[in-house]
């Protein structure tokens, strides 16, 4: 697990999980409040990337 190698873990949604160095965060408490923008920011990203209509390059280099 990642929090043997120093991270701990920020964000979790269904499986996926974002970890961040512990050693990037001096203060311990802004781990939760993070973690909870983290889970409304983003969906709202990844649904706007899905949306997008540049999101992707489609099927084929054109």
């Amino acid at each position: 697990m990642l929090t043997a190698h120093g991270y701990v873990p920020l964000y979790m949604k269904d499986d996926d999980m974002d970890w961040v160095r512990a050693d990037a965060v001096p203060d311990r408490r802004l781990i939760e409040p993070t973690g909870r923008w983290a889970s409304e920011a983003v969906p709202r990203a990844e649904n706007a990337w899905d949306t997008a209509p540049l999101a992707g390059c489609g099927t084929r280099f054109t």
